[in-house]
């Protein structure tokens, strides 16, 4: 809808709609589509952000986890370029005029990218900037003939297309023979299904590499993969921080909305928050949204009990 739309369903001209917008009688807002949870999908969540809750050592208060035991990891589709390009030209200047068979041909490479919880010290030192690493699905072959573009046996990179299954079960032989070796033991646990909210990528720091990335303007395959990986090492690492405090904030939320997804990500301050280690690593779940939640699981529990009674004696 724009404001011609507006103004012809109130009856008005747009010059009054707009001055009622400006006024902030009324104001813009863009829904994008987010994953249909069912019932079990928010209970999923709300156990999920229930169990990142424990106990301050000070006082006994409910804090969240720190989760600097934590790596995240997610894999995406980056693109080489957008379907649609904001510039900004000189009056004389020609427009750019780009072109291509059809938007289902703009080359894309799926990457894999792993990141934890930034540490630092006392003094706000940076000790690990919490990027492990980001990975490109793809591998060389030579060319089998000669063209305009290549001589024969010129190295190509080209994207890996073999349909493998995304995930693993946590208990896979292999993953768990790495996992337990040279003194580590890491486990293997899935976020809640349908939840990119619970996920630091998918939250925030996949976009950040992607703003980054276009700037670069990639025109090969290769030189999409090159400009995805420096994109992803020139990220600061306190916007990699932001995201964690971010993660907190929509915790809170879905808690709220009792594991619902009708929120919007919350504005809570982050570059106040980032002052000092002590106040971001000691965040607390909001107690009515806590309150509200354990309310809400009771309930369910409830009402599961009180169907699986009706269930039993109608089959009596």
């Amino acid at each position: 809808m724009c404001l011609k739309d507006l103004a012809t369903g109130l009856g008005l001209s747009i010059t009054t709609v707009w001055r009622l917008v400006k006024k902030g009688y009324m104001k813009s807002h863009s829904s994008a589509i987010r994953p249909l949870l069912t019932k079990q999908n928010k209970i999923a969540r709300l156990h999920w952000v229930l169990g990142k809750i424990s106990a301050s050592s000070l006082g006994g208060n409910l804090i969240y986890d720190a989760m600097y035991d934590v790596v995240h990891i997610d894999e995406k589709f980056f693109y080489k370029t957008r379907t649609t390009q904001k510039y900004y030209l000189l009056p004389n200047e020609p427009q750019p005029h780009r072109t291509c068979q059809s938007k289902r041909f703009i080359s894309k490479i799926m990457f894999m990218a792993a990141v934890a919880k930034p540490r630092y010290d006392e003094d706000g030192v940076v000790l690990f900037d919490g990027k492990i690493g980001i990975f490109p699905f793809v591998y060389k072959a030579e060319a089998m003939r000669s063209s305009k573009n290549r001589e024969k046996g010129t190295l190509e990179v080209k994207p890996i297309e073999n349909n493998a299954k995304p995930h693993i079960s946590p208990q896979d032989l292999d993953f768990l023979g790495v996992a337990k070796s040279d003194g580590f033991d890491m486990d293997l646990v899935f976020q809640p299904p349908n939840s990119p909210d619970l996920n630091i990528l998918d939250l925030g720091f996949f976009r950040s590499i992607q703003t980054i990335q276009h700037k670069k303007s990639p025109k090969s395959i290769l030189q999409l993969v090159d400009s995805v990986c420096k994109a992803y090492d020139e990220i600061d690492n306190e916007k990699l921080k932001f995201v964690w405090v971010s993660l907190h904030g929509c915790m809170n939320e879905i808690l709220r909305v009792e594991g619902n997804n009708s929120y919007s990500i919350p504005h809570i301050g982050k570059k106040r928050v980032q002052r000092t280690e002590l106040v971001e690593t000691k965040v607390s779940p909001n107690k009515e949204c806590l309150q509200k939640a354990l309310y809400a699981l009771e309930n369910i529990n409830a009402d599961e009990e009180q169907s699986a009674r009706s269930t039993h004696a109608v089959a009596v």
